[in-house]
């Protein structure tokens, strides 16, 4: 099916922050998933649409803060079109699927059991006379709703609950299309979390097979330990200590991983460096950002020239955020689901567990700890209380 124009609209889902990350501060075009920012995400023919401008078909029609992974723009112009009929149709998933981590904060519309997401398919022929500023028109609010094919992965594990002798289950669904805004630090967080799923499920099964058999050649070993080291893909001049254990990611230009690191799933830009001894699983690692000496990133995103020697969980830290070594980033609150604060207030995040989130330029020092759902704001410096440093 030839590629459609896509018109980004103001909706008042990405009015609800101003139209910026509520926590970086950045526009929400400039949300980065796996490290590249959300304009970088749309079609060669996306345009802005202004206040009052009519919207004309064929095209799809995009919330301004929602990203769509390439695959699902595809599959869902295809699977709209066969709709038939003159008008438009609008993305709507089951709210207990893979759909599900797409909205952590509960501010997407539901209906019926299904999540109403911000994209829509006209067909040649249909116009939309677009409402005043962010008001929806009723013919884009009255849509008919389809949902799309996708391959789906369960990944189940156990959760430390802290109650004496007890633990929870907690199960994350990962598809190989996915859609979601990026208009809080919480949901760029969970957006780069489903792009990674996209990545990893984004051949068919009989595709999957041949790269599997593929890699065995590469590795001459049936040791799925190996044959993970030879699925990772790796840029220019990358340069990786033979002591280093590196499976299934997907590495920049300019590379460099020290000896000891243990990397599994994660996405690293050009230049990124990771140090001695470092854990990072599922985590997107910008462009120039280090990872230093001992320090940990699970499921998290780090910004471009970010200096991490701490832990960081379910977190994110912001461009040029420094976290120094012996600094935590909690994760868990033992009396309820962690809360963030949104521009409504306080939230609880859908699976109780949520990280913290550096600003951009926040310098955290040793042996700072946080606690989760917390946001440092750009450029602010934390430090450990007088009373519990040798200041003489």
């Amino acid at each position: 099916m030839k590629s459609l124009p896509e018109l980004i609209v103001e909706t008042p889902r990405s009015a609800w922050s101003g139209g910026v990350v509520f926590g970086l501060g950045d526009a929400v075009e400039e949300a980065r998933v796996l490290d590249r920012p959300l304009s970088a995400w749309r079609g060669a023919g996306a345009r802005q649409v202004g206040s009052g401008e009519a919207l004309v078909g064929p095209a799809l029609v995009v919330g301004r803060d929602l990203w769509v992974s390439p695959r699902l723009v595809e599959v869902f112009g295809r699977v709209a079109a066969s709709v038939g009929g003159g008008e438009p149709v609008r993305l709507r998933r089951a709210a207990d699927g893979p759909a599900a981590l797409a909205d952590p904060l509960g501010r997407l519309p539901r209906e019926g059991g299904e999540i109403l997401f911000d994209l829509w398919y006209l067909p040649a022929g249909c116009r939309v006379e677009a409402g005043p500023g962010v008001e929806l028109p009723a013919a884009l609010e009255a849509a008919r709703g389809v949902d799309v094919p996708a391959r789906t992965q369960t990944i189940s594990g156990a959760v430390d609950s802290g109650a004496p002798g007890g633990e929870a289950g907690m199960s994350v669904v990962l598809s190989d299309v996915a859609a979601a805004p990026v208009g809080h630090w919480v949901e760029v967080l969970r957006a780069n979390l489903l792009a990674l799923g996209t990545r990893v499920l984004e051949h068919g099964p009989l595709v999957a097979v041949f790269v599997l058999l593929w890699a065995a050649v590469r590795a001459l070993s049936l040791n799925p330990f190996r044959i993970l080291q030879k699925l990772t893909r790796r840029g220019r001049r990358c340069w990786v200590h033979p002591d280093a254990v590196v499976e299934g990611c997907l590495l920049g230009d300019d590379v460099k991983i020290d000896a000891g690191a243990v990397l599994r799933g994660c996405v690293l830009g050009d230049g990124a460096k990771v140090g001695p001894g470092v854990v990072a699983e599922y985590t997107v690692i910008g462009q120039g950002a280090e990872l230093q000496k001992q320090s940990t990133a699970v499921l998290s995103v780090v910004y471009p020239e970010a200096r991490l020697g701490g832990v960081l969980q379910l977190g994110l830290a912001g461009r040029g955020a420094r976290l120094k070594m012996g600094a935590y980033c909690t994760d868990m609150n033992l009396q309820g689901p962690v809360r963030v604060l949104t521009p409504e207030g306080l939230r609880p995040v859908d699976m109780g567990y949520q990280g913290v989130c550096l600003g951009h330029g926040a310098f955290v020092a040793s042996g700072v700890w946080i606690a989760p759902g917390r946001v440092i704001e750009a450029g602010r410096v934390v430090l450990r209380p007088e009373g519990s440093m040798v200041l003489k």
